[in-house]
C-alpha cells in the first residue's frame, strides 16, 4: 500500500524491491487517500515500481474498495488457494438456498406450490409463464429454505412469441436468471417430465448445475401420470442419461397431487447437509489404504508407477480433496474417479459434489516444494 497523496517515496522503492523477490506471491499495489479525482490522476506515477497497475482507494470513504475485493477474489480463483475451512453448523437463521430449474411444462412452478403450500406462482400450460424468479421462504423440520423458482432454458418455447426482439429479450432474461440463481444456490432441483424422453437441453442443465458445484436432486415429475410404476427402470433411464451424476438422488413425485413432496423436503435438508461433511487425516489414511489395497493407482502415461504420499480435504462446502503424488509421477484420471466412488461408498456425500486434485511434489535445490495440477 502506498499513499497517494505523498506521491512515489524511497521507501516504496525499497519495499517493491524486496517483495519482488517473492515470486511465489501475488502482489496487489494499493493506492490508498485517492478519494480526490485529482489524486487519483497522479498515482500513474507508482507504475515505476513494477507491481503492475496501482488500484486507488480509500479507506476513510471507502471508495475503490469493492473493486479491490473483486481483484482479491480472482487471484484467489486463480490460484485454487486450498484453505481448510472448519466445519460449522448453519446458523438457524440461515437459508438452504435452493434453485429449481427444467425445460417449460416440466411443472417448475407447480412444484414450487406444493412445497411452499401456497398458490405464489402463475401457473399455466402455455410455456415460460413464469418469466420472473420469486423468491419463497419455508421452515422444514426446523430448517429454513429458500426456494428459487427460474423460468424454463428452451428456446423452443419461445415461438408462441411473435416479436421478434420480445423474443429474444425473453430467451436472454430467461437464461440469465436461471444461470444468476444457480450460482448461488446450495442444492438445485433439476425437474423433469418423467412421462417423456429426457433431452439434450436436460443434459446442458445438469452440466450447468454441476460446473457450479451445487447439491443436486432429479426431481421425476408427473409420476401421477406413469401406470407402470416401476421406480427401478426409471432409475436405470436417468442414470444412463446422466452417468456423471448417478449420485444424485431421483424423487419420483407429482407436483399435481403433492405425492412424495414432502420426501422431497427431507432430500433438500440431507443433501445440504451432506456438502458440510469433513473428514480428518487418521479416517482419510486409513481409506486410501483400503483403497490402495483393492486397486493400485494407475499411471496416465510413462513407465513409472505413481505412489500417493497424501491423500487429504482441502475444503468443505462443497467438499473438495488433495491427492499428492511424486514429482515424476501421473496419475491416470480414472483412478481419480475411483478414489470418489470409494469415497461415496465409505462415507456417504449423497446428492453432494466432490473435487478431486493431483498435486505433484517438486525438487528444487534438493528441497521438497509443491505444485499444483488440477485435474
Amino acid at each position: 500500500m502506498v499513499d497517494a497523496r505523498d506521491g512515489l517515496l524511497p521507501d516504496d522503492k525499497e519495499l517493491a524491491k524486496r517483495l519482488k523477490k517473492i515470486s511465489n506471491k501475488k502482489i496487489i499495489l494499493v493506492a490508498n487517500k485517492a478519494d480526490k479525482p485529482s489524486v487519483r490522476k497522479d498515482i500513474a506515477e507508482f507504475n515505476k515500481l513494477g507491481l503492475g497497475e496501482p488500484v486507488p482507494v480509500s479507506a476513510a470513504t471507502g471508495s475503490g474498495t469493492g473493486d479491490l475485493l473483486d481483484i482479491v477474489t480472482s487471484y484467489i480463483k486463480e490460484e485454487g488457494f486450498k484453505v481448510k475451512a472448519p466445519k460449522k453448523e448453519k446458523d438457524k437463521n440461515e437459508y438452504i438456498n435452493v434453485s429449481i430449474l427444467g425445460k417449460p411444462n416440466v411443472g417448475k412452478s407447480s412444484l414450487l406450490n406444493k412445497l411452499s403450500g401456497e398458490e405464489k406462482q402463475i401457473v399455466s400450460h402455455i410455456a415460460h409463464t413464469t418469466r420472473e424468479p420469486n423468491d419463497t421462504f419455508i421452515t422444514w423440520k426446523e430448517k429454513n429454505i429458500r426456494l428459487l423458482d427460474t423460468a424454463g432454458m428452451h428456446k423452443q418455447g419461445f415461438k408462441n412469441v411473435k416479436n421478434k426482439k420480445e423474443r429474444e429479450a425473453l430467451e436472454r432474461l430467461s437464461v440469465n436468471k436461471s444461470l444468476a440463481t444457480l450460482k448461488n444456490a446450495d442444492v438445485a432441483l433439476l425437474v423433469i417430465d418423467i412421462t417423456k424422453d429426457l433431452t439434450q437441453q436436460e443434459s446442458k442443465i445438469a452440466e450447468a448445475i454441476m460446473k457450479n458445484k451445487c447439491s443436486i436432486i432429479i426431481v421425476a415429475n408427473k409420476w401421477d401420470a406413469v401406470t407402470d410404476r416401476d421406480t427401478k427402470h426409471y432409475t436405470l433411464e436417468i442414470n444412463r442419461r446422466f452417468p456423471y451424476a448417478t449420485w444424485a438422488p431421483i424423487q419420483f413425485v407429482s407436483a399435481k397431487t403433492g405425492e412424495k413432496v414432502k420426501k422431497l423436503k427431507d432430500l433438500i435438508i440431507e443433501v445440504e447437509e451432506n456438502r458440510h461433511i469433513e473428514l480428518n487425516d487418521n479416517a482419510l489414511n486409513k481409506f486410501l489404504k483400503q483403497a490402495m489395497k483393492r486397486v493400485s493407482p494407475i499411471k496416465s502415461k510413462g513407465t513409472k508407477k505413481p505412489y500417493i504420499h497424501e491423500f487429504s480435504q482441502t475444503q468443505v462446502t462443497p467438499p473438495k480433496f488433495k491427492v499428492r503424488i511424486g514429482a515424476k509421477d501421473t496419475l491416470d484420471e480414472s483412478y481419480v474417479r475411483y478414489l470418489e466412488n470409494q469415497l461415496r461408498r465409505k462415507f456417504g456425500f449423497f446428492g453432494a459434489p466432490i473435487t478431486i486434485y493431483v498435486e505433484k511434489n517438486k525438487r528444487i535445490h534438493g528441497k521438497h516444494e509443491e505444485k499444483e495440477n488440477k485435474s
